[in-house]
């Protein structure tokens, strides 16, 4: 009976150190920025994620996007790394306006020159006093190198042609996440 009772003090004791020692390392890519993603620890907009095989995954928070209508748009940002390198990644767009819409309604997406068609149609519902509109994005890593914070959202929605500028807090944090890339 003591010899199981410190075996299991002594299990508790090794477990408790390696948490300890998991909690306070700083892993992953480039540990020593201290900017925006990737830092291996999350931030106000951008959390990390670690998965197996080497790859980290970094999820930027929505950003917001205005037109002079009184149309909004969201952009969440999913980038995969493996061995430091980027890989590929997911943008998740929202947008929302007084009408509802079908995932038809929404004819084209670009981003700067990048035309976006491989697209996912997540849901439509009714939110924040207005209707949402969610798609998912797949884009490669050259794409996402290709997002520059001050760039233009076209969108063709219903056939009329929608055009959304980044607000002063997209455009800092889509700096500091691009000089981590």
């Amino acid at each position: 009976m003591i010899k199981i009772t410190l075996l299991k003090k002594s299990v508790n004791c090794v477990l408790g150190c390696a948490v300890m020692l998991l909690i306070s390392c700083k892993v992953g890519p480039k540990a020593n920025s201290n900017k925006g993603v990737p830092s291996g620890n999350s931030s106000k907009y951008t959390t990390s994620f670690f998965l197996e095989g080497g790859e980290s995954q970094y999820y930027v928070k929505p950003l917001k996007y205005t037109s002079t209508s009184s149309k909004k748009v969201y952009l969440d940002f999913v980038y995969k790394t493996k061995s430091d390198t980027l890989e590929s990644g997911l943008i998740y767009l929202s947008l929302f306006q007084d009408q509802k819409l079908t995932s038809t309604d929404l004819k084209e997406i670009k981003i700067g020159n990048i035309s976006l068609k491989n697209r996912n149609h997540l849901y439509t519902e009714f939110n924040k006093g207005k209707y949402e509109l969610r798609v998912s994005l797949p884009v490669t890593s050259d794409e996402l190198k290709q997002i520059q914070p001050n760039l233009t959202i076209e969108l063709v929605v219903a056939d009329e042609l929608n055009l959304f500028l980044p607000d002063k807090k997209t455009i800092k944090v889509l700096n500091d996440v691009i000089k981590n890339f």
